[in-house]
């Protein structure tokens, strides 16, 4: 492509917006501006968006049409020489328009022109024939609903979090992981050698250390994820890629279907179990408190009838007095704590024992404490690990998914056409010197055909008698 003022090279050939039939210095020089400069004038004529040239002050459609045609190329044929034919040229492109779904193919659609060349023509009719077979045997109009509005991925705002913090050993780790962007979700701090990190820290409810020597002790800090500086950035905030596949997740969902209603392979369905997994995670947490709680409910009762049953001697009489626990009721407490610590770790995971051998059973509220801290701390590193994955995942994947979506944007132009095509019942003309019209309805009437009112006709007109 050519970088000169106003200049675009399309399949060998050099066309200037200069060239276009009332486009001049002036108008080029607006368009140039309106859009952003040459390499986005590209990127709209690969893009057929005839919309983006057409929204510029003083365009009118029909010159943003004539305009992208040009520039793609699209050799141009001026023997529509009457406005009634206009008219009927216009109201046959709005009529597929109707069947149009996305951005792309109607902008396809609309730089549809009659053409001299019998090639081309025949292609475009084959095109056609061929995609109104495909709808005939596809569910149009829940395959319709799927598609209304379909349009590219889009790549969301980051979202900031200054609730958390991103910790790193010195200013050179701090700037590289500015430079990747991360600063966008969470604040980045340096470590220092002050007294008062780990006070401050503590403002935050949760750190992600990002390590490169990991020469920093936070042992018993809870609420601490270590992540190591060599990882991509997407592993060390998994949001930058998972934040990308839930904001468009609607559209993944819908392509999706649609995929497996055209019969293409498609990996949009791994999508959805893991973000799925990723929805219910936090839902996890079992209330530790609570569970201890409702487990000493029939502790002293228990504990109760057990001891009522134990013969206790003289001396083992003397210790109890004392508040020394004989062994036959040690056990029996041991018995009965026991069998709660066992239901407690197989529901939260976690092994220790939130009960006072006293009589009624009290609850440790310190060790309760501990653990909820410990819990917290797992928690978030146990949800860390599985943002991780699911972001490997996802990443791994993310390149297939956006070429998917275009495809299936893409697929919309043949579908508009072959709807249009198959709900008008359009039949492939045969080239010839007559014209020979057999059972014909005019398209304002074609929806109607099932009507007993309506009829079709038989025209013919030889070359002889075609003076026009």
């Amino acid at each position: 492509m050519y970088r000169k003022k106003g200049l675009v090279k399309m399949q060998g050939e050099k066309v200037t917006l200069q060239n276009i039939k009332g486009i001049g210095d002036k108008i080029s020089e607006k368009i140039l501006n309106s859009v952003g400069g040459e390499e986005n004038l590209q990127k709209i004529v690969e893009n057929v968006d005839v919309e983006k040239i057409a929204n510029i002050d003083g365009i009118s459609q029909r010159k943003a049409i004539e305009i992208m045609n040009q520039l793609l190329n699209n050799p141009t044929y001026e023997f529509i020489k009457s406005d009634r034919a206009m008219e009927i040229y216009e109201d046959i492109i709005n009529k597929i328009l109707a069947y149009s779904n996305t951005s792309y193919s109607k902008n396809r659609i609309l730089l549809l022109s009659p053409s001299k060349d019998i090639e081309k023509i025949e292609k475009q009719i084959s095109f056609v024939m061929d995609a109104k077979k495909q709808v005939s045997q596809l569910p149009i109009i829940k395959l319709r609903g799927l598609m209304k509005n379909l349009k590219e991925v889009e790549n969301p705002k980051a979202e900031y979090d200054a609730s958390k913090v991103i910790l790193v050993e010195t200013e050179e780790d701090n700037s590289y992981l500015t430079d990747l962007g991360l600063n966008q979700y969470y604040p980045i701090i340096t470590a220092t050698d002050s007294p008062l990190l780990q006070e401050e820290l503590m403002n935050y409810d949760l750190i992600f250390y990002v390590y490169s020597q990991g020469i920093l002790d936070f042992e018993g800090m809870p609420n601490l994820v270590m992540i190591n500086i060599e990882e991509n950035d997407y592993e060390i905030v998994p949001e930058k890629i998972i934040n990308f596949f839930t904001h468009n997740q609607d559209l993944f969902n819908r392509v999706y279907e649609i995929q497996k209603i055209r019969g293409r392979e498609t990996i949009l369905g791994e999508i959805i179990p893991i973000i799925d997994e990723l929805n219910v995670i936090d839902k996890r947490e079992v209330d530790i408190e609570e569970l201890v709680n409702s487990l000493k409910k029939d502790m002293d009762e228990e504990l109760e009838n057990a001891i009522q049953n134990v013969d206790l001697e003289g001396d083992e009489i003397l210790n109890l007095l004392n508040k020394n626990l004989p062994p036959k009721i040690n056990k029996i407490f041991d018995e009965i704590i026991n069998e709660r610590k066992k239901i407690i770790r197989e529901k939260t995971g976690f092994d220790f024992d939130p009960y006072l051998r006293k009589y009624p059973i009290e609850i440790d509220d310190s060790e309760i404490q501990r653990i909820q801290l410990e819990q917290s701390s797992k928690k978030e590193n146990d949800i860390f690990d599985v943002k991780k994955s699911a972001a490997i995942e996802l990443n791994s994947i993310k390149e297939q998914a956006i070429k998917e979506v275009e495809d299936v944007i893409k697929f919309d132009y043949e579908f508009s056409l072959g709807s249009f095509a198959y709900e008008y019942d359009l039949n492939a003309p045969e080239f010839g010197d007559e014209i020979n019209l057999k059972e014909a309805l005019h398209l304002e009437l074609a929806l109607r055909k099932d009507d007993k009112n309506t009829q079709t006709i038989d025209y013919k007109l030889t070359n002889d008698e075609n003076i026009a």
